[in-house]
């Protein structure tokens, strides 16, 4: 009996040990990991703390500069970006247009439309602000003149012309029909031959996109 007992203690014993070894790995994971998070914590504390410097030295003031630029040539209007850090330590973007007689915030900037117009101009501004470097050049935006005026739709494509050509880009975009801007005696706006990469229709598989 006393053998017995004797042997169960010795296998009580051996899975205290195995447990407890288990234990002690898992402690050793869970220090690691302890030890990584405080030193990804102490790096976004320093990424925080350069982001808030580049803020502070305006160093986007470029881009903020053909911003304005590409708002006020087609809406005659300042355009308006300023980025901010959150309480995360994330950048925040916020975009408006401004009137240059009385500098109020105008309502056209909680529209759709020209919402969408801000997040255009700002990828301009982005490209051409680093279009001497190794970056993207090219753009793309989908359904870029709906709802959209057709002087201003003129006036974009214009300048989108002279941008891309200066600053070697090539900016894509689709367009229905129906949003093609009318210009002199109520025609339709015609793009070159050349500016036409593909046109959809219905009418055969060559007009099929998929």
């Amino acid at each position: 009996e006393i053998q017995r007992s004797l042997n169960e203690l010795q296998n009580d014993i051996s899975e205290l040990k195995r447990r407890y070894d288990k234990i002690t790995e898992r402690q050793i994971i869970i220090d690691d990991y302890k030890k990584r998070i405080w030193q990804t914590n102490l790096e976004v504390i320093e990424l925080t703390s350069k982001i808030r410097k580049l803020l502070a030295e305006q160093k986007h003031a470029n881009i903020r500069r053909i911003f304005n630029d590409i708002i006020f040539n087609v809406l005659n209007a300042n355009g308006i970006i300023s980025l901010d850090l959150n309480s995360a330590g994330n950048i925040d973007f916020y975009a408006k247009i401004q009137k240059p007689e009385t500098l109020d915030i105008t309502a056209k900037d909680f529209s759709f439309t020209y919402r969408k117009f801000l997040c255009m101009a700002f990828d301009l501004a982005i490209l051409i602000n680093y279009s001497k470097n190794s970056f993207y050049k090219f753009v793309y935006h989908d359904g870029a003149f709906e709802a959209f005026d057709d002087r201003k739709k003129v006036s974009f494509i214009n300048l989108v012309r002279q941008l891309s050509e200066t600053n070697n880009l090539q900016y894509i975009f689709t367009i229905i029909d129906s949003d093609l801007p009318l210009i002199e005696n109520n025609m339709k706006f015609e793009f070159k031959e050349s500016e036409i990469i593909l046109t959809l229709s219905d009418e055969d598989e060559q007009g099929k996109l998929f």
